[in-house]
């Protein structure tokens, strides 16, 4: 018996194998799908070119796009065989991009497809365009295919933190629970070149308005979710610090949150004169960051109360706490900064001196 299985697994393994390589061959690799809606939802998709009869040996598979509608996102993108030779595939989207109009109506219809979609691997990255030739080849953009705009978001999310990188997986999990609102980086086309330049806030599935870049480092430092990062005071000259250690720690008493923030960093540009070998000096700045950052956030709280949507996730962690817990309109927050800066620069205090 031991024998027999032992013939048969290798067996069973080369021929699956077999099989999908054929299968891939008629398959259209998606990469990417941007989605709007006028009277019919209305696609663009990317789609990778993989014959060789119009590359060069080394060359990358260069995107082609097709475009399809229908009366919804499923019968749209079923009307894309009538342009598209192969099948489309969505094992490898890198990612989904949706419309601010449409998403101002509501997402839900799109998250309930991608959810269901068992060929999707759930972790492509989601953004929303305030344009809608964000994917067209025949334009003089000079950067906007997918790869673009995933290698973008990674670097961000690594070394500047001032979008939220949100995969549909995050997405569907912020959006399936009642005590956290949904928030997405925003794209748009500017001097020919795609930007991050916003992040769009939303309540419960629909956009509701925008958050600057500097804003969503703030949030981001709030929510614990910052790598790398680069502040700049504006007080007096300006001086730029970067962080590249930060960890935030919630305490929650009754109706009240304390929100505690350690932050280390180094000073990487300064337009005073300023004696840096002087603790007293170094003293002085770290204070300076501290009362900024603990003023720019409060200012985001209160800008965000607004909208009357609860993107921190406040109610989460009270919720945490407290499963009683009916609302946040009579909490409390209080938030305190620590800012260590350990380096300062080499030949910061001659360049000062002379």
């Amino acid at each position: 018996m031991k024998i027999k299985l032992i013939i048969l697994i290798p067996l069973l393994l080369f021929l699956t194998g077999c099989y999908n390589y054929r299968e891939l061959n008629d398959l259209g690799i998606t990469t990417a799908i941007y989605i709007k809606k006028d009277k019919l939802y209305e696609l663009t998709i990317e789609v990778l070119k993989t014959e060789k009869e119009d590359s060069k040996e080394g060359d990358m598979p260069k995107p082609v796009i097709f475009k399809s509608s229908g009366t919804t996102i499923q019968e749209a993108l079923r009307n894309t065989i009538l342009k598209s030779p192969k099948r489309l595939y969505a094992h490898h989207m890198q990612v989904l991009i949706i419309d601010e109009n449409l998403a101002k109506e509501g997402i839900s219809d799109i998250l309930d497809l991608f959810f269901r979609d068992p060929e999707s691997r759930k972790q492509f990255f989601v953004v929303v365009s305030k344009d809608d030739e964000i994917l067209e080849t025949d334009s003089n953009l000079t950067d906007t295919n997918s790869k673009s705009m995933y290698e973008r978001i990674i670097a961000n999310k690594n070394f500047l933190g001032n979008i939220v990188p949100v995969t549909f997986t995050n997405l569907l999990s912020k959006y399936l629970n009642p005590n956290i609102e949904i928030v997405l980086p925003s794209i748009n086309i500017k001097d020919d070149e795609i930007v991050f330049n916003e992040s769009a806030i939303f309540k419960k599935d629909k956009l509701i308005g925008y958050i600057s870049n500097e804003d969503t480092i703030y949030l981001n430092l709030i929510c614990g979710k910052i790598k790398d990062t680069v502040i700049t005071s504006k007080d007096k000259n300006y001086i730029t610090v970067e962080i590249n250690e930060a960890k935030t720690k919630y305490k929650v008493e009754d109706n009240k949150i304390e929100i505690k923030l350690s932050l280390i960093g180094n000073i990487s540009e300064i337009n005073e004169q300023i004696d840096l070998i002087n603790p007293n000096s170094i003293n002085h700045i770290e204070n300076i960051f501290e009362e900024e950052i603990k003023n720019n956030i409060n200012n985001l709280i209160r800008k965000i109360s607004d909208y009357d949507t609860d993107i921190f996730g406040f109610q989460d962690i009270f919720y945490k706490y407290n499963k009683n817990f009916n609302g946040l309109k009579n909490i409390t927050i209080n938030i305190s900064v620590n800012m260590k800066l350990k380096y300062k620069g080499n030949g910061a205090y001659e360049l000062y001196e002379r």
